[in-house]
């Protein structure tokens, strides 16, 4: 069997849009690789379009660390820690592999890595941002950014704020006790500048590398890796394969 493990300082990124379908065989299949655990949150959703995103990127993350760790989809049995961050339960002759999920409106993500800790985040461009939200939960580096912004580029820009946001907590994985104003982010004036991060008290700056990635003209993901100093992870993302060939 090939072995697909990823090197230590890779990143694996995988993303997936999420179509309406109504396609029950595919459905009945996703839902025999997820664990017991799993359907019962599956089943606990009220409209479709949730069940829909939830079991696309359940079904995303287990073909991916099938593929990734050499082992079936449904073989894989994951844990939270007291905060309620994901990861895989140690398995003999397996990668200790790292990950994060995250799906939002038309679409799904997982992140995964065989070293480092991992933090995702995605949204759905096309949408109103809430003035508030700066306010409440963006640190004055991150609101004087936007102030300087209009239209469409503030709009862009507080989803590239508030990803960065989610992903460094989903990365640290202490939950809400993390208050968001605590750190920041300032964003480079174009897609090949480096981000700049402003963590809180009791973190480094240097332990930590963000990426932002547009899967599409509608949605935005933030990667967070939380890494020795002096390490540089390679982030690898890529679309994976159309769900009903994923498993």
């Amino acid at each position: 069997m090939t072995d697909h493990t990823p090197q230590p300082d890779q990143i694996i990124l995988r993303w997936l849009p999420v179509e309406e379908t109504d396609d029950q065989d595919l459905e009945a299949r996703g839902l025999e690789i997820l664990s017991p655990d799993e359907r019962q949150r599956y089943r606990r959703f009220r409209y479709d379009r949730d069940r829909r995103l939830y079991l696309t990127a359940h079904i995303l993350l287990r073909a991916t660390l099938a593929e990734l760790g050499n082992r079936s989809p449904e073989s894989w049995s994951f844990s939270v820690n007291r905060h309620g961050k994901p990861h895989v339960v140690p398995d003999n002759g397996s990668p200790p592999l790292r990950f994060n999920l995250t799906h939002t409106a038309g679409l799904a993500a997982c992140v995964v890595s065989a070293e480092y800790d991992v933090g995702l985040d995605a949204e759905f461009l096309d949408r109103r941002t809430d003035p508030g939200l700066a306010n409440r939960f963006f640190s004055p580096v991150e609101r004087a950014q936007l102030e300087d912004l209009s239209g469409e580029e503030r709009s862009q820009a507080f989803f590239d704020i508030w990803t960065l946001k989610e992903s460094y907590v989903k990365g640290r994985g202490i939950g809400v006790s993390l208050p968001l104003r605590s750190f920041g982010f300032t964003l480079p004036e174009d897609d090949r500048g480096r981000i700049t991060f402003s963590p809180p008290l009791g973190d480094l700056a240097r332990h930590w590398s963000f990426f932002r990635v547009r899967p599409g003209s509608n949605h935005t993901l933030a990667v967070a890796v939380n890494h020795p100093p002096g390490d540089e992870p390679l982030l690898l993302s890529s679309q994976a394969a159309p769900l009903a060939d994923l498993f």
